[in-house]
């Protein structure tokens, strides 16, 4: 159980960003950068055109309020069953402990969280690449994972490069 903090730091969440193309590695067989970049948080994103992103955010507007609300019910129902596994003995205190944790987290920022992904799709409908980091970022925060748009999260080696950085560093 761990809550999403881990790979996320403050400016995942800005809004508005800029890109850059990366001009390398292109896509086989042809000239297309594979990556583009997102300046303020240095991550890279595969490069995908406007119109396919709109599409993907659309689609994801339809299925995140059904999808994300069971995850998130079932997200609970694990850390509540670490809970009740520590009251009968099958486990630690110290992993009881982090699901306590994580369920007062959940319970706190599973409902904001569930709007702002929703509000997120909706935004990637007008603002293509920034709707689809704040998406892949809320996905992050809430269940420390991809759930329903993987691709969509930055490359894994820029994940990697964030993975133990201090949430509020500037």
């Amino acid at each position: 159980m761990t809550f999403g903090l881990s790979n996320v730091n403050h400016k995942d969440f800005d809004i508005i960003n800029e890109w850059e193309t990366q001009s390398f590695p292109a896509y086989p067989d042809s000239n297309i950068p594979m990556y583009i970049k997102e300046i303020g948080a240095n991550r890279r994103y595969l490069n995908q055109s406007a119109t396919v992103l709109r599409g993907k955010c659309f689609l994801l507007a339809l299925g995140t309020p059904f999808f994300h609300a069971i995850a998130a019910v079932v997200k609970i129902a694990v850390e509540v069953a670490f809970i009740a596994g520590f009251l009968f003995g099958f486990v630690s205190k110290e992993s009881a402990k982090k699901a306590g944790f994580a369920l007062l987290c959940d319970l706190f920022f599973a409902p904001a969280t569930l709007l702002g992904l929703e509000l997120a799709a909706l935004y990637g409908i007008f603002m293509p690449h920034d709707g689809r980091k704040l998406y892949a970022t809320l996905e992050r925060f809430q269940y420390n994972s991809a759930v329903l748009a993987p691709g969509f999260q930055p490359s894994p080696e820029d994940a990697e490069k964030y993975r133990y950085n201090d949430f509020f560093e500037i």
